[in-house]
């Protein structure tokens, strides 16, 4: 597996903690198996040296076993969440889709399905989950066609209003999960999708944050944060000689000080782009 992507499951599995809040915990753990073990065994021998042997073995058998089960849990998270992503990176395809591509999908599937042949179609491309206002469009346009059967494709689920309004209308009327449309197109090799689309959609998805994470920390040094540092270490200094901490303001003014400079420097050898709002 190539190491960003194996870095990305990482830190997804852990809920984004960084490599060195896992690696401070892993040591943690280990660090207070090992304690508890060496006073167990202190407790009940008396021999310093078979104690400490003792407490080695069973902490390095501790760190097997863990290194182990945090293997399988690892794989099993990465098969459940490369599962998870293949359906996302093909929902966004079928989203990009013509409409009458998605239409000749729609019309696959309802003849795949048994009873649904002779249905009326109103198949939804969007990426909001279909609401009642959608499904009395297409009911309108299903009694309009004198339709007796309405089905009814989403590729981004249905709410609760919506499904409980399609058990209301005084036609048949049948919601098609994305699930089922998902499932018919993996069939399909034009729509196919694989562990090569998946990591470039990993990869999109890191370049995001990586942009985002620069433009956070270029942000406290972007044109124009000079005069206001500059402002604000002004007012601070001013401060301190009518309140009773004129310590702690000159501090911080010194603070917005260096600062200043910091950005006035910055900017002037290697200018930094604004963050876009």
């Amino acid at each position: 597996m190539d190491k960003d992507i194996k870095r990305y499951y990482k830190q997804l599995q852990h809920g984004g903690r960084s490599l060195a809040a896992r690696i401070a915990d892993a040591f943690a753990l280990r660090l207070v198996f090992a304690a508890a073990s060496y006073l167990w065994f202190r407790y009940n021998i008396e021999n310093q040296v078979v104690v400490i042997l003792l407490t080695a073995t069973t902490t390095l058998i501790f760190m097997a076993a863990l290194k182990l089960w945090n293997d399988i849990s690892f794989d099993r998270f990465v098969q459940k969440e490369s599962d998870r992503l293949l359906d996302t990176v093909l929902r966004e395809r079928l989203l990009l889709l013509d409409e009458g591509e998605f239409l000749e999908l729609c019309e696959c599937v309802c003849r795949d399905l048994p009873g649904f042949e002779n249905a009326t179609l109103w198949c939804m491309q969007h990426s909001l989950p279909i609401d009642a206002d959608d499904v009395l469009a297409a009911y309108r346009r299903a009694r309009r066609q004198n339709a007796q059967f309405l089905a009814i494709c989403s590729l981004s689920g249905c709410t609760q209003a919506a499904s409980a309004l399609l058990l209301r209308l005084p036609i048949r009327s049948e919601y098609i999960s994305p699930d089922i449309l998902l499932r018919f197109a993996r069939e399909t090799k034009e729509f196919s999708v694989g562990a090569q689309d998946v990591n470039a959609h990993i990869r999109s998805r890191q370049s995001v944050v990586h942009e985002r994470r620069k433009q956070m920390q270029a942000e406290p040094f972007a044109p124009g944060r000079a005069k206001k540092y500059l402002v604000c270490a002004l007012i601070l200094a001013a401060a301190s000689f009518i309140t009773g901490y004129a310590l702690y303001y000159r501090l911080l003014a010194g603070l917005c000080l260096m600062l200043a400079g910091t950005s006035f420097t910055l900017n002037q050898f290697a200018p930094i782009k604004a963050v876009e709002q």
